[in-house]
């Protein structure tokens, strides 16, 4: 009875701890980036940060997950040291087709594009604004945030919504970060949603699968 008492206490635990799970993914970059796939640019760990330090090259970008991923939001820390545009891309498809939100601090601006067959550079622009409540600066580090549900989009600096906008290119796709022409430092990517499985909370959460050990241990 003792012993079914408490499988009974952990398995309430683990359901409460999967129910509270706000990302399904998280790579905080404290060890290793192996789950990342570059396509272009100088990417490498430092600090706990992953870093992108090549000039000179447009869309520079990496990418990570599943090209069937649907829904989800994603987020991520980012911080311009040099130069002026980098950001977060989703729906990515291909190495050239792909979504990309990112900062500009020349011109204080967020902008949102997708990128095209058959070229690097082949993209079309969806907007272009001043970004609401924050200033875009070099050495600062923002939070850029995009919630995906079906056509419609969602953008956020900071927690602070920027855009609400529509598009039906690319219903699904990998995310990754992204720059051009810039040295740019990436922290706390963060994904969840319906369309990421939900196991992925389960074995990373590190938490649930311990709980679970222990109770087979007794």
């Amino acid at each position: 009875m003792k012993k079914l008492i408490v499988l009974l206490v952990f398995a309430f635990m683990a359901l409460m701890i999967v129910s509270s799970q706000s990302w399904a993914l998280v790579w905080d970059f404290k060890s290793d980036n192996k789950d990342w796939k570059p396509v272009t640019g100088e990417w490498s760990i430092k600090d706990g940060e992953y870093i992108q330090s090549q000039r000179g090259v447009s869309a520079v970008r990496t990418f990570v997950g599943d090209a069937n991923w649907t829904d989800y939001t994603v987020e991520t820390k980012i911080k311009v040291t040099e130069n002026s545009y980098a950001g977060l891309m989703f729906r990515a498809q291909s190495e050239l087709e792909y979504h990309v939100f990112y900062i500009n601090v020349t011109e204080n601006a967020c902008e949102w594009w997708h990128h095209t067959k058959p070229n690097p550079d082949s993209r079309v622009q969806h907007f272009k604004q001043p970004p609401v409540k924050v200033k875009i600066e070099l050495n600062k580090q923002y939070t850029l945030k995009v919630v995906a549900q079906g056509t419609d989009f969602t953008f956020y600096i900071d927690d602070v919504e920027q855009k609400v906008d529509k598009s039906d290119i690319y219903p699904n796709g990998k995310i990754g970060l992204w720059a051009w022409d810039t040295k740019v430092s990436f922290d706390d990517v963060r994904i969840s949603g319906k369309g990421i499985p939900e196991s992925a909370a389960v074995s990373l959460n590190g938490k649930l699968p311990a709980i679970w050990a222990k109770i087979k241990a007794e």
